[in-house]
């Protein structure tokens, strides 16, 4: 073939080409959809006047991809709903035989009901969980069956949550969005944005474990002192909340609280290696963070730490309570091993008053405590077959 047949194959392909791009480009472009078409927003294809509009100003409450904790700018409750308010470190065994990783604002009047106070969510996030739990009426409440009991938690960045506990009535809005729940922990599938000061729910009216507001604060870039953190969850991230609020609310949340020893915020983890100090957990526990009866503690008041405080949430002889050390010493910060057998008489705190006991304690090593108890005060203790041994 000659040199101008060639060319003029070239030309014609080319033109080919062209002619059939054209055609495809037509083809898809006379199928898009009007505006409202069958791929608009409402039912026939245009904008459904009932939806919100979805921009980027309602896509500023989620959670930024950024890392540490924020400031929080608005309370939970109003500043007259609560009279008081519990620092890091409550006791209250077998629920709360450890020092507690939260917080309690002290409901002014919690019988109140229908439940009249406010919860509000402290800063900009998204609900990505709740709990649902139901108690029994209380005898004397005027109610019978059970009542609802949620907790919910608000991821604000991707290392720091805020987490609500007791809420009585979670608002209509909430649970629309939240689906069908069950009880116990549900993760939320689309995560529920709020802003700060949105209303989330209601408290107060149910008595028992709804005297009160419980609050978190876990920042996931703080790890405490626990020997074993991996134990503990997210409890092992546990921060004082009104450590997070703006200066000025901070301030006020402050008056409220009880305890003047610094860290005012409160204190949960004094595990030391080798030491009496702190958290035990009865041996061969199959479930560290469930098994309350199980647990143990040698750790200090949480108004005052001067003051011993040893936490028995069951397992051993003696009634589960909180108890003072006659004499407050020895400091179990300073027992080890080489002090040997070590001897506590015990009497009960507030609410466990008229308890006596005593406790024998001994550090196997640096993870590992024997230990035996006996009611009442004994002259001359000794270990006997029913010691037990509690480990880290």
């Amino acid at each position: 073939m000659s040199e101008r047949g060639i060319a003029t194959l070239v030309i014609v392909a080319v033109v080919l080409v062209v002619i059939v791009a054209a055609g495809v480009g037509y083809f898809f472009i006379a199928r898009q959809p009007e505006p409202g078409g069958p791929q608009g927003g409402g039912p026939d294809g245009g904008a459904d006047e009932n939806q919100p509009d979805v921009g980027p100003d309602e896509e500023d409450n989620y959670p930024e991809p950024v890392e540490g904790p924020i400031t929080l700018t608005c309370l939970p409750l109003n500043e007259n709903d609560y009279n008081e308010i519990y620092p890091l470190g409550s006791l209250s065994p077998p629920g709360h035989t450890f020092p507690t990783d939260h917080v309690y604002f002290k409901l002014t009047t919690p019988w109140t009901y229908p439940p009249p106070y406010q919860v509000k969510a402290p800063a900009d996030g998204t609900i990505t969980e709740i709990y649902y739990s139901q108690y029994d009426w209380p005898e004397g409440s005027g109610y019978s069956g059970k009542y609802n009991d949620y907790s919910i938690t608000i991821t604000h960045t991707s290392t720091f949550k805020s987490k609500f506990g007791h809420i009585s009535e979670l608002e209509n809005w909430v649970l629309e969005q939240a689906g069908t729940l069950e009880l116990g922990w549900n993760p939320i599938e689309t995560p529920i944005p709020v802003s700060a000061g949105d209303v989330v729910g209601r408290l107060a009216g149910c008595g028992g474990v709804q005297g009160d507001l419980d609050m978190w604060a876990i920042d996931e870039n703080v790890t405490l002192n626990f020997i074993h953190p991996e134990k503990y969850s997210y409890a092992a991230h546990a921060v004082c909340p009104l450590d997070y609020f703006e200066d000025n609310l901070k301030a006020s949340l402050y008056q409220k609280v009880g305890r003047t020893a610094e860290p005012r915020g409160g204190k949960i983890d004094f595990d030391q290696p080798g030491k009496l100090v702190g958290n035990w957990f009865l041996e061969n526990i199959t479930d560290p963070l469930g098994g309350w009866g199980k647990h143990l503690a040698f750790v200090y008041d949480r108004d005052d730490p001067s003051q011993i405080r040893v936490s028995v949430g069951g397992t051993l002889p003696i009634s589960v309570g909180v108890y003072q050390v006659d004499g407050n010493s020895p400091d179990p910060a300073e027992v080890s091993a080489e002090n040997g057998i070590i001897v506590y008489r015990l009497g009960g705190t507030t609410n466990w008053e008229g308890e006596t006991a005593t406790i024998l304690a001994q550090v196997v090593d640096n993870e590992r405590l024997k230990v035996e108890a006996f009611e009442g005060y004994l002259s001359n203790p000794t270990f006997t077959s029913n010691a037990k041994y509690y480990t880290r």
